[in-house]
């Protein structure tokens, strides 16, 4: 078989991308069943589509928007052929986990390995054929946006059509020890946003701060002239600070997660170059880090005499969106996997775990 044929059988089946009814003792079941091929094909229908309304006559002669909602990349991670054999062998690498690191991991990081199956051990070849997979990935997404633009540009609608690519979540592989996303790492974290509007935003700027996809669609209503103040939103718009109109971001990014992977609600809150990850549990768990002295995250600084100050600022912070009640929002979170869960056995259809 083909390196991308051996790859999509043995990486795949040990990251726990399961065939439906494969049992796997303590962990998660996933359907596979060619999953990673209907993702491509759905992706390949998205970009037929997009051509298509971009050319049609009334996409001239009104306003139009267009959402291109392409899965990739994303797991499992599988991607036709040119696209792998551009990584692998030559091409890819291994995760930055220093030595020791691994097994030193926060609790949250080693529950989410436990919950998803995908705590290894891979070989290195095994690992550098995942991540060569997922960089293929992306450019298979990114032959995509450029075919796109092209037919924006050959339409003469380049020039009046704003352009915004983002995602919801990045992708672990392999750093930290993690696969997949559930976390509050950069690498699951941190996303791209990029924006051109040709007359409108200087190209190439490039922003240092942090935004988040809530601030976000607070700019996208201000690029099509709607006041975001006047409505009740978490974010704030950025545009005229792209424009060069306004000096300063808020530098603050605040995500929560209360899905699979955790036994208790999340929150993070980042400003500048702090970040804090607390987990309500019995006992709470507190990370911070700084990430412009320790970009990877390698050294967890909570509880520190010495960044106190920071810590406790993050802390009300997060208590602040959670209303000052995690008890409270752990009992709703718990109470709706309840019903949710007796939905499923009623009806037979899903699985799910509790917390």
């Amino acid at each position: 078989t083909s390196d991308a044929d051996e790859f999509q059988v043995t990486v795949s089946k040990r990251l726990r991308i399961l065939a439906e009814g494969e049992e796997v003792s303590g962990t998660t079941k996933y359907k596979f069943e060619e999953m990673g091929h209907e993702f491509i094909d759905h992706d390949d229908m998205v970009e037929d589509a997009a051509h298509e309304y971009i050319r049609e006559l009334d996409r001239k002669e009104k306003p139009w928007a267009m959402v291109c909602g392409f899965i990739s990349p994303h797991f499992p991670l599988k991607v036709p052929e040119p696209y792998f054999s551009q990584y692998y062998p030559d091409n890819t690498d291994l995760p930055n986990n220093p030595p020791g690191h691994l097994d030193n991991l926060p609790p949250s990081a080693k529950r989410l390995q436990t919950y998803t199956g995908t705590a290894g051990p891979y070989t290195d070849d095994e690992t550098r054929k995942a991540r060569a997979a997922y960089y293929g990935m992306i450019s298979f997404l990114d032959d995509k946006i450029g075919r796109l633009m092209d037919t924006l540009e050959a339409t003469g609608q380049r020039e009046n059509t704003v352009v915004i690519h983002t995602s919801d979540h990045g992708e672990m592989a392999g750093e930290h020890g993690l696969w997949r996303k559930m976390n509050f790492y950069e690498q699951a974290a941190r996303i791209p946003l990029q924006i051109s509007w040709p007359g409108n935003l200087p190209e190439g700027k490039r922003v240092s701060e942090a935004t988040s996809n809530v601030d976000f669609v607070a700019t996208l209503l201000d690029i099509v002239g709607i006041d975001p103040t006047q409505w009740d939103m978490d974010g704030d718009s950025f545009l005229h600070y792209l424009q060069g109109t306004e000096d300063n971001l808020k530098d603050e990014v605040i995500c929560e997660y209360l899905a699979h992977g955790t036994d208790g609600p999340r929150i993070m809150v980042r400003q500048g170059e702090w970040k804090l990850s607390y987990t309500h549990r019995d006992p709470v768990e507190f990370e911070l880090y700084n990430l412009k002295d320790d970009p990877g995250e390698f050294e967890n600084l909570a509880d520190r005499q010495e960044v106190k100050e920071v810590q406790d600022r993050l802390f009300a912070r997060a208590m602040e969106v959670w209303r000052g009640d995690p008890d409270g929002l752990s009992k709703r979170v718990r109470e709706s996997q309840k019903e949710r869960y007796l939905l499923r056995e009623i009806t037979g259809t899903g699985e799910d775990r509790l917390f």
